[in-house]
């Protein structure tokens, strides 16, 4: 708005430029929306170990020795005990082979 006021000005100027704005495809595809509903934090509490656990992959990572790309993280929320493995692909299936491979 203050680069405009410095090379022009005209009655209600300031109203005429918000009204264009809010009329412009361009400007309304690109802009975000004022407010972004969020849902309320609830508490969950842990009862005992390996109830509830939690898994993540991290990665793209560059190419290791042995082929491997990702990182799948695996934590206990009740005993903040945490594992991570190395998997080659980020997949449903690379993550139960390496669950169940680590398991027995």
């Amino acid at each position: 708005m203050d680069k405009i006021k410095s090379n022009f000005y005209w009655y209600k100027m300031s109203e005429s430029v918000k009204s264009w704005i809010k009329q412009c495809s361009f400007c309304g595809g690109r802009k975000r929306p004022a407010n972004t509903p969020k849902a309320p934090l609830q508490e969950y509490c842990v009862g005992y170990p390996l109830d509830r656990v939690v898994i993540d992959i991290t990665g793209p990572f560059p190419l290791s020795e042995s082929g491997n790309k990702y990182i799948l993280v695996v934590m206990d929320s009740f005993t903040k005990f945490v594992e991570a493995y190395a998997i080659l692909i980020k997949g449903r299936k690379q993550l139960l082979i390496r669950l169940c491979s680590s398991s027995s």
